[in-house]
């Protein structure tokens, strides 16, 4: 590929993401975890709604699988 399928543009913003769900497997906290996780999940759909539309459907495709 000649771009990754995170594009080079939008990388900090996920490893930034990334490194809040580490972050928030650290926390003990259940009820501030709501609000983090939905905030995450915006975040991702913000993200991944900025990718190319080839990338968007390769990554869709892609995590299909994991479910």
């Amino acid at each position: 590929l000649p771009e990754p399928l995170l594009t080079f543009d939008l990388y900090n913003d996920f490893i930034n993401v990334g490194k809040e769900i580490q972050r928030l497997s650290e926390k003990d906290h259940a009820a501030e975890t709501v609000g983090i996780v939905e905030s995450i999940v915006v975040k991702l759909r913000e993200l991944t709604g900025r990718l190319p539309l080839c990338n968007y459907n390769t990554v869709q495709h892609m995590m299909a699988h994991l479910n």
